[in-house]
């Protein structure tokens, strides 16, 4: 798989969609950014709600280049029953 290129998915008879990696750039930018949210040392709960919270902001700033939002969400499903994420 390549950078930038967008590729189809599917499970076994289930609906599918799109996914496209990111750039080498943006790859580096996006770990370097977790990164310090990891070096920041809260606990658990906290260090998910600032990544979920990440990647809603990059998501909206950046629509043609990055679409986490499936990413910030499963991570909040995590915190709870899931019932008010999907």
């Amino acid at each position: 798989m390549r950078p930038s290129e967008v590729y189809s998915w599917s499970v076994d008879g289930a609906a599918g969609g799109k996914v496209r990696l990111l750039s080498d750039d943006l790859s580096r930018k996006v770990n370097a950014d977790l990164a310090e949210i990891e070096r920041e040392k809260t606990g658990d709960t906290e260090e998910k709600i600032k990544k979920a919270a990440y990647f809603q902001i990059v998501s909206d700033s950046s629509r043609q280049d990055i679409d986490r939002y499936w990413l910030s969400c499963d991570m909040l499903n995590e915190l709870g029953d899931g019932s008010n994420f999907e």
